[in-house]
């Protein structure tokens, strides 16, 4: 049952906090003074993600590293005392107290070292997304002049 609880701990931190399947459109209808014009959208990621959304995806992966460590750390200090520990270490047969402290340690360590992993893997592929999208915006910028199809003529 304990084993039940910490892997359901583990797949919902490690879950993503929000889903969509929702498509934007490449044009978007601007409204200014001088009238109504077709504004091409931000760069998305294959998923539909822009760029604040991608930060704030990166954000949360980054809290979901963080908060996998805890039960690596917790762990590891179960164990230390199951085997080092005052009355672990002092007597020469093993109490049931040890075992159990032992036991408990290797697996609240293999859940948080299969939270960080999984987790790692989340912020490094995130942060790619977010890397190509940023460069994608500053190539939108770049360009200085475009050909106007409606004028024939290069406007800057």
């Amino acid at each position: 049952m304990r084993w039940l609880v910490l892997w359901v701990l583990v797949l919902v931190s490690s879950s993503p906090l929000s889903t969509s399947a929702q498509e934007a459109s490449a044009l978007q209808l601007q409204l200014d003074a001088a009238g109504v014009d077709a504004v091409a959208s931000s760069a998305r990621t294959v998923d539909g993600y822009t760029l604040k959304q991608m930060e704030r995806r990166v954000q949360r992966a980054r809290k979901g590293l963080g908060v996998s460590v805890v039960p690596f750390v917790a762990g590891t200090l179960f164990i230390m005392a199951g085997t080092v520990g005052y009355d672990c270490f002092l007597n020469s047969d093993r109490s049931e107290k040890c075992g159990r402290l032992l036991y408990t340690g290797v697996g609240l360590a293999t859940v948080g070292t299969g939270g960080i992993i999984a987790s790692a893997i989340m912020l490094r592929r995130r942060k790619g997304k977010l890397r190509t999208l940023r460069e994608a915006a500053s190539d939108e910028r770049r360009r200085r002049a475009e050909w106007d199809v409606e004028r024939s003529r290069l406007v800057f």
